[in-house]
């Protein structure tokens, strides 16, 4: 039985490690919403309050990668809600840029091997959606 979950589990070690975030659901309404879209078509399914729009990262090839992203926020009375996003490739290259980047902002810079397939946040308590404290 051992033999059978250690083959499972390097299987779904696998897969894991051939997602990678393709794109954005975003709304643009007096609240930031943010859906994220992973490359074989799974996607957060937050609901918000106005429609969502899609936006793709166009990778010119397969030697593309996110190395890094930008968060940009917003911060009131100690809840800092996500506003916009900026992933550049390992160049330096802007792939996406989705909502608005005009605020305060945290960067990371990826390692080679790392991949985003989502993002950790609190939900903003009163506004679906929304995300908070990333």
């Amino acid at each position: 039985m051992d033999k059978w979950k250690k083959a499972g589990r390097k299987k779904f070690n696998k897969k894991l490690l051939e997602l990678s975030l393709c794109g954005i659901d975003f709304s643009d309404g007096m609240y930031k919403g943010f859906n994220f879209i992973l490359n074989n078509g799974d996607r957060s399914e937050v609901r918000c309050m106005n429609q969502m729009k899609e936006y793709m990262i166009d990778f010119p090839n397969e030697n593309i990668w996110i190395r890094v992203v930008q968060m940009w926020y917003y911060a009131a009375l100690d809840v800092y809600t996500l506003q916009g996003l900026k992933l550049f490739d390992q160049n330096g290259v802007l792939l996406l840029e989705v909502g608005y980047c005009d605020n305060r902002m945290t960067e990371f810079t990826m390692q080679p091997d790392e991949r985003i397939i989502g993002f950790r946040s609190r939900k903003h308590p009163e506004v679906p959606g929304v995300h908070c404290d990333l």
